[in-house]
């Protein structure tokens, strides 16, 4: 006779019975006494979908599925138990069973989305896998086992790296102890090989020299890429190369020189050919995704700062020092940003202030006011690179990203451009970090509305991202005093923010 165990044979978790399916399970890891299989590898690793399905996938083999159900909204009792009983079937290997159970449970609610991921893993053809991954995804965004199923299944990732970013395994991070090898391409005219720059009217790229004008690109939407997906392929990556300079060959000349790891385009000191790097020997980088180019020339600028300048509180400031400038360098330079789209949950609690201490008003019973809803922000932009001042660089960050176009090389001719030393993952955090304050900030109620006190919890369901390289006017003044003082221009709008005067030595 066979004895239930009191604790897990498999993690050694205590055995208890689950107050929503009745079924004797371990809490820990969904072991199932007289059901699950203690040689069954638990399916924390990288999902069985039959090892990617196909005609000759053993679908009788028991198959461990998680009995927790991770759906967030409301769901049927009738749908939650047949989900358990199609995962206590898969367990037993009565896998046409199981299938029967969770393709009842959709038809209860649609956007369950723990149902579309246990067909995914059960079905052995792969247009049904397809089929309910996408929907998955549709209802769950951030779903990251259902990103990982989903790029293994396209080919985006490998067995091995779906595998290790299952475990949740960290990239071996190595420094290039020497500069590494890049690629580039010259922009230079394909009619006379003379160099090209870009018109300032049209915004085209155009040859110096003889005029010609390269074809133009249709103008096309900039997508952006899924964060989860993002992380995932990162964390499939067994190294991670962090670069300090590039070694970098000019095709033209055939000049050899070391450059930074933020140069993405540069003129060659010794032909004058403007390089942009395409990608180097240990594909480092990612290229990015578009641009915004500039809409301001340097005339603009120098009129916008003595504006600046010019303000009361500057005039005010110079009664104290003399903040004159005696000089001034302005370059102009393409930054590249992690532009964001964040969607949100939110839960908003309104509790009343007059509440006694057990809960009641005038005798009666006061419930905290709770209400749950989404909300998304857009073109949120993160700085990709450390050397400007962060805060100087927030003031000015006021893009129109509808004037976005997709990114070519040709199109940094005329000014260059850096490439990112933040990279995406940790630009991301930031990213959350202030989404989720916005949201907080937005939907806390008016004090015409307010009752009582509100606390509002944001949750980041999914996000999704761009690199873009935007317009920067770098700008460092020198003062009549000696003092020297820096300055930031938005390249599209004029925007200017004056940073602080940096006193001279003594």
């Amino acid at each position: 006779m066979y004895t239930l165990p009191n604790t897990c044979p498999r993690c050694g978790e205590a055995i208890q019975k689950s107050g929503r399916s009745g079924l004797l399970m371990c809490g820990q890891c969904g072991f199932i006494p007289g059901i699950t299989q203690l040689d069954a590898a638990p399916q924390a690793e990288v999902f069985a979908f039959a090892d990617l399905g196909g005609e000759d996938a053993d679908v009788s083999s028991p198959v461990e599925l998680p009995m927790q159900i991770t759906y967030r909204g409301d769901l049927t009792l009738r749908a939650r138990s047949l989900y358990q009983d199609g995962v206590a079937a898969a367990a037993r290997g009565a896998v046409v069973q199981a299938l029967d159970h969770f393709f009842d449970a959709l038809g209860i609610e649609p956007e369950f989305v723990d149902a579309h991921m246990a067909i995914a893993r059960l079905s052995s053809d792969p247009a049904v896998q397809r089929e309910h991954l996408d929907a998955a995804l549709a209802y769950d965004p951030g779903n990251a086992e259902a990103l990982r199923l989903w790029m293994l299944m396209r080919g985006e990732l490998s067995a091995e790296g779906a595998a290790r970013a299952a475990r949740g395994d960290a990239p071996d991070v190595r420094t290039a102890d020497a500069p590494v090898a890049a690629q580039s391409v010259a922009l230079l005219c394909p009619v006379c090989s003379g160099h090209m720059t870009v018109d300032d009217d049209t915004g085209r790229t155009t040859c110096r020299f003889c005029g010609h004008v390269a074809a133009a690109r249709e103008r096309a939407e900039v997508g952006g890429r899924s964060l989860g997906a993002a992380l995932i392929a990162r964390k499939a990556e067994p190294v991670r190369w962090v670069i300090g300079e590039r070694l970098l060959h000019c095709n033209e000349c055939g000049a050899e020189r070391t450059i930074p790891a933020t140069t993405l385009s540069m003129e060659c000191p010794f032909c004058g050919s403007n390089q942009v790097i395409e990608t180097d020997a240990i594909g480092s980088f990612i290229q990015p995704d578009g641009l915004i180019q500039f809409a301001v020339d340097e005339r603009f600028v120098v009129a916008a700062l003595k504006r600046a300048l010019d303000a009361p509180l500057e005039k005010l400031a110079g009664m104290l020092d003399d903040n004159r400038v005696s000089s001034a360098i302005i370059d102009a330079i393409y930054v590249p940003f992690w532009v964001f789209d964040v969607i949100v949950n939110l839960r908003r609690t309104v509790v009343d202030v007059r509440m006694d201490q057990i809960g009641r008003f005038g005798g009666q019973p006061v419930q905290p006011r709770e209400e749950t809803f989404s909300d998304a922000l857009f073109n949120l932009p993160i700085q990709g690179i450390r050397e400007l001042d962060e805060d100087l660089m927030e003031r000015i960050t006021g893009y129109d990203f509808s004037r976005v176009q997709p990114y070519e090389p040709g199109l940094l001719a005329k000014q260059p451009a850096s490439l990112y030393d933040v990279d995406f993952d940790a630009a991301s955090l930031s990213a959350r970090s202030r989404a989720s304050q916005t949201m907080r900030d937005k939907h806390q109620l008016p004090d015409t509305e307010r009752k009582g006190s509100v606390s509002v919890f944001a949750h980041v369901q999914s996000m999704s991202f761009s690199l873009l390289l935007l317009p920067v006017f770098v700008v460092t003044m020198k003062e009549r005093d000696g003092d020297r003082r820096a300055a930031l221009v938005n390249g599209q709008t004029g925007a200017v923010a004056l940073g602080k005067t940096e006193k001279r030595r003594r």
